[in-house]
């Protein structure tokens, strides 16, 4: 799986690059959304519509993370983050974990959970990019 090379690539980053997504992955239309009768404005970063949770979505924030080395399933990589009320304009405190994990038969699995104070939407997803070559080299992320 591709990757940056520092923190701060990562914050420069435009296109997503092995990024966690949200709180909605993909666009919510004209940057608002109606649930139970109220209508919520969204910051917009794609012309009119919000694209992966806005201006600052999941990727573009500093999540907590610690490793679990003794998982049954295999070692682990365990990063949370919360998104308070009205954050980029979604409604509801949202607690987000995400679990990745190196199975013992070599594979990466990825597990989202999230909890929150009201109601509101969530889309967690991850924008992964694989060089199944193996043959070339990236760097950089103008």
């Amino acid at each position: 799986m591709l990757g940056c090379t520092s923190l701060e690539e990562y914050e420069k980053a435009t296109t997503y690059f092995g990024a966690l997504i949200g709180r909605y992955g993909n666009r919510i239309g004209k940057a608002q959304f109606t649930l139970d009768g109220k209508t919520y404005h969204l910051a917009t970063n794609n012309g009119v519509n919000t694209l992966h949770g806005g201006l600052k979505g999941f990727d573009k924030v500093v999540w907590t993370a610690q490793t679990k080395e003794d998982s049954a399933v295999g070692p682990s990589l365990i990063l949370t983050y919360t998104s308070k009320d009205g954050e980029e304009g979604f409604p509801g405190t949202l607690q987000v974990k995400a679990v990745y994990t190196l199975t013992e038969s070599n594979e990466l699995r990825i597990d989202f959970t999230a909890t929150t104070d009201k109601d509101t939407v969530v889309n967690l997803t991850h924008h992964s990019y694989f060089n199944l070559s193996a043959r070339a080299t990236f760097s950089g992320m103008s």
